[in-house]
């Protein structure tokens, strides 16, 4: 199993807009994708701008087909002008005990 974990930075506007339409209209596609195994958010307790995602397939492969799926980068940039910072932050890890805070993040810039 592949557990890729995002985090968001959004604003006032954004955190509701994330929760009420982005996120069920994600998981909507999500679960009509083979392999995808799971979907959840929490608000980080630390970061009040910071929605932190969880999402699992089942592996490499069936994780590179839906990011190839033409409306993926569509979906993410739906959140660009809600954004409080100019990046979000994704890590990958095929551990299932791995903990979020020690894994290589990579920050990805907003263009």
């Amino acid at each position: 199993m592949l557990t890729v974990y995002v985090k968001h930075y959004l604003t006032e506007d954004g955190i509701p807009f994330f929760k009420s339409v982005w996120f069920p209209k994600v998981l909507s596609y999500l679960r009509q994708q083979e392999g995808f195994i799971s979907l959840t958010y929490i608000q980080d307790p630390v970061s009040a701008d910071c929605l932190f995602i969880t999402l699992k397939f089942e592996n490499q492969e069936t994780l590179d087909r839906w990011i190839a799926v033409p409306f993926h980068d569509a979906l993410i940039d739906e959140l660009d002008s809600y954004r409080s910072r100019d990046y979000w932050e994704a890590a990958s890890t095929e551990h299932s005990d791995a903990d979020p805070a020690h894994v290589n993040w990579e920050i990805i810039q907003v263009s």
